[in-house]
């Protein structure tokens, strides 16, 4: 899309959160523009992601909007990426958590399943992997809080963010075949996080991405 004297005109896919937004804040080639949900020639289309949330596209037609200066792009998205991968770290623990107090539950052979020794290896190795994405998260941070370069910068966030991205599908796997065929039911609390992990991990560039960048 773009802007222009009769004001701004084209479309933003794949936006998160557009059901309660009242401001849309759209990067373009004259500066940062901020849209209100109300303005006129602003069409918003939503659809319901897999987790329950809602995605939509905005359609903009001569849509007046206010401009302001553009802010440091790339370093917005990688510190916007960074806190995606925070979250994701989020979701994987409460994932494990709520797996391992399954397991200290269900029997099996008349013994909870927790006492397994093949499970509790797994559990231990996703616990391990987590306690090193947080150092990783947080080192990060504290790399870019002293001035790391934008090479830097964008290295280590990628870094995090496709570890964030891939431990978040490998515990949110794990959970559901721990569960059994009960980890993908509505009525069981893990299967939200499953699909949590499973939209959340693509926003703002995919593990595949981050690899690649």
């Amino acid at each position: 899309g773009g802007a222009c004297a009769e004001g701004l005109t084209g479309a933003k896919r794949h936006v998160p959160g557009v059901a309660g937004a009242d401001l849309f804040a759209v990067v373009t080639g004259q500066g940062l523009a901020v849209v209100p949900r109300d303005a006129g020639g602003l069409t918003i289309a939503q659809a319901e992601t897999l987790d329950g949330g809602a995605s939509g596209t905005l359609s903009f037609d001569a849509t007046p909007a206010a401009f302001l200066p553009l802010p440091d792009v790339p370093a917005l998205l990688d510190e916007a990426t960074l806190a995606q991968s925070a979250y994701l770290l989020g979701i994987s623990e409460r994932a494990l958590q709520i797996t391992l107090d399954y397991l200290k539950v269900r029997e099996q052979f008349g013994k909870p399943i927790g006492s397994f020794q093949a499970l509790q290896h797994r559990a231990t190795e996703m616990t391990v992997q987590l306690d090193l994405l947080r150092a990783a998260i947080f080192a990060t941070a504290r790399r870019i809080d002293a001035g790391a370069s934008a090479l830097q910068r964008m290295r280590d966030v990628s870094r995090c963010k496709r570890r964030a991205a891939d431990l978040a599908l490998h515990v949110a796997g794990e959970a559901v075949q721990m569960h059994g065929a009960m980890g993908i039911t509505d009525e069981a609390d893990i299967g939200l996080f499953v699909r949590k992990a499973m939209v959340e991990a693509n926003i703002l560039g995919s593990a595949r991405v981050h690899r690649a960048r």
